[in-house]
């Protein structure tokens, strides 16, 4: 009882103190000035996962996750990039959001490290062909870092032999230049996953930001490499 009287304590401060009623999202708090910042950040989403924010906020805080999302999306990746949805077998699938989160980190490392062989093979295959004009724009794509954006979704089986055991698939922008068979051979999930190349003219980024947000775990809304660009958003005067 006294650390369910503390935990609802704590929320009714959270959304006292840290609820940006303006702005719609919860603001961020550094933990040793006590100041408060504005500066949307993963920490304003964190009351939606923990289940503190009222149906209103957590409407508020998904749309603004959503906007967060296609802005980035923007910033980083066109049509000559992939979107892919990954998955598992219940056999292989992980039991915790963390393992989950190391799965695709080591999928990432080995994509990142196919595509140095695949530019020098590409470099290659120029100095015989260097008029090949396939090959210079796979050249180009394999020499920009490789950038990605990943939305991970639980699922708990309800009934059958793997009742109660967790899966994972997860939502991925990623930065093209692989042939895409190569790519969903690389995945070791037990299944052969389907990768596509990233269409915003055709399935707008803003659909598939809410295909890849309706149902995300864990502490972030998404999360993504070190690198991606910083979107600019315009301040209206």
């Amino acid at each position: 009882q006294k650390w369910s009287d503390k935990a609802i304590a704590l929320s009714a401060l959270i959304n006292e103190r840290l609820w940006d009623s303006q702005k719609h999202y919860y603001a961020d708090a550094d933990f040793k000035t006590h100041e408060i910042s504005h500066v949307l950040s993963p920490a304003s989403f964190m009351p939606l996962y923990i289940g503190i924010a009222s149906e209103e906020q957590a409407k508020c805080n998904r749309n603004r996750a959503i906007k967060n999302l296609v802005r980035y999306v923007n910033a980083n990746f066109d049509n000559t990039d992939v979107f892919m949805s990954p998955t598992y077998i219940p056999e292989c699938a992980p039991q915790s959001e963390e393992e989950a989160r190391r799965n695709i980190q080591n999928y990432f490392r080995r994509v990142k490290t196919k595509r140095v062989s695949e530019l020098k093979r590409t470099e290659k295959m120029l100095s015989l062909s260097p008029y090949d004009e396939k090959l210079k724009i796979k050249r180009k794509k394999l020499r920009e870092p490789l950038r990605y954006i990943y939305v991970i979704e639980k699922q708990v089986y309800k009934s059958g032999p793997y009742r109660g055991k967790m899966n994972f698939h997860y939502h991925i922008f990623m930065t093209g230049g692989l042939d895409r068979d190569i790519m969903e051979e690389m995945w070791r999930g037990g299944i052969r996953v389907n990768t596509n190349r990233f269409q915003p003219e055709r399935f707008g980024v803003e659909a598939a930001a809410r295909y890849c947000s309706k149902d995300p775990q864990g502490s972030k809304s998404f999360s993504g490499s070190r690198n991606l660009k910083r979107p600019t958003v315009a301040k209206v005067i």
